[in-house]
């Protein structure tokens, strides 16, 4: 199959055209009416923030072809921010943006003129549950091509991959993790892992990693021993057991029936 006919690309935003008309840096794109992100739909429609089991099963779907996609067929990683803000619902009924006009045309918003420029204040789109569509990947400006090595820190914070935090080589997998990590976030209402601790609360990779261990138990040796930095051995050594981190602010991670403990002790 071409890969301009695969069946996959419907679930990944599809561009029409282009140009740039007043910033010489970002691109003004034409791609079909979409409605709200995941976030938002998860967000104002559902109690507890939560997804149901099925709504969550056909998002991971969708998803999972449009990474398919992507990884085999356009030979690209999205890196950059596989996250719910991203995935964006279409419209099955356009009935909402008729609406919208008609109100814009009998009640226009409240404006001003700068020079040559005409600022609006915002009207929102009223959108029946029944209107939404599936939904789509978007965001390709941190893509990378997978067909070469690649390193070097990708990733939100809350969904980085353990090889991206160790400066490991990374393949089209970290997309996998960074998926694997928010259906916990649809599906629960909440982060998987905590990245924030200490007195200022400061997102830390050993708070990242502790509660990964917490959750998954400890990396496999042989998985550490494909660094090509020392970071690995800042917090485990080389029997892949957790170990201090030297300093004026020592870490010490303690694993008890997966209740994490970070002891903190100050030189």
């Amino acid at each position: 199959m071409n890969i301009i006919e695969h069946i996959f690309r419907l679930f990944l935003i599809i561009i029409h055209s282009s140009t740039r008309l007043r910033n010489p840096v970002f691109p003004d794109v034409v791609h079909d009416p979409l409605s709200i992100s995941l976030y938002e739909f998860r967000q104002e429609c559902f109690p507890e923030s939560r997804l149901t089991k099925d709504l969550t099963r056909a998002c991971i779907l969708v998803i999972l072809y449009a990474l398919d996609f992507l990884h085999n067929h356009a030979k690209l990683i999205h890196t950059g921010n596989l996250q719910e803000n991203d995935i964006i619902l279409q419209l099955d009924d356009l009935t909402a943006l008729s609406d919208f006009e008609e109100q814009e045309l009998n009640d226009p918003s409240p404006r001003k003129i700068v020079g040559d420029h005409v600022i609006c204040t915002a009207r929102e789109l009223q959108v029946a549950m029944t209107a939404y569509g599936p939904p789509v990947l978007c965001d390709f400006g941190q893509a990378w091509f997978s067909e070469v090595q690649n390193s070097g820190q990708i990733q939100p914070y809350q969904y980085r991959a353990p090889e991206v935090i160790f400066g490991m080589k990374w393949d089209e997998k970290v997309d996998i993790w960074n998926l694997g990590v928010m259906i916990w976030d649809i599906s629960m209402g909440r982060n998987m892992f905590k990245v924030r601790g200490g007195p200022d609360n400061e997102e830390a990779d050993v708070y990242h990693l502790a509660h990964m261990v917490a959750l998954l138990g400890l990396p496999p040796v042989d998985f550490l021993r494909r660094r090509t930095t020392d970071t690995p051995w800042r917090y485990f050594d080389g029997e892949g057991e957790c170990e201090c981190i030297p300093g004026p602010m020592m870490v010490v991670l303690l694993i008890t029936d997966n209740i994490l403990l970070i002891a903190r002790t100050i030189n």
